[in-house]
């Protein structure tokens, strides 16, 4: 059996906190787990430098992912018509990345920043890593 894939996201971010919530809803399979850029599970399980402060990475089967290919990776598997944005990859990933880094730069102007990462709900806590 392989481990179900893990998104680790800036647990401090707005933007990131939305998205959590929003994948959290989508996926109704339960397919992801998500863990802070901040926590244990990330320092243990992704290379050095992999966490960018500016970016979501996806960890699966495939490997690492940062940035746009995260994100994608990230629909993916939610599955359904949703998997359909993985189309997006026909994009060249430097015009994806630049669009993400675009945004990451202005993210924390734009949408602010937590004083803590999330707690999860009683519901949400089994999909969640320290």
């Amino acid at each position: 059996m392989t481990s179900p894939p893990i998104l680790f996201f800036d647990g401090t971010c707005v933007l990131c906190d939305r998205a959590v919530s929003f994948l959290l809803r989508a996926d109704r399979l339960g397919r992801l787990r998500f863990a802070p850029l901040q926590g244990s599970t990330a320092k243990q399980l992704l290379p050095p430098g992999a966490g960018l402060p500016d970016s979501i990475v996806l960890w699966n089967s495939a490997g690492v992912h940062v940035r746009s290919d995260a994100v994608l990776g990230a629909i993916g598997e939610l599955g359904g018509t949703w998997g359909m944005l993985r189309l997006l990859r026909i994009v060249p990933r430097c015009v994806r990345d630049f669009a993400y880094d675009w945004l990451a730069s202005r993210r924390s102007r734009w949408f602010g920043r937590l004083d803590s990462c999330r707690v999860p709900t009683v519901e949400e806590k089994p999909r969640f890593l320290p």
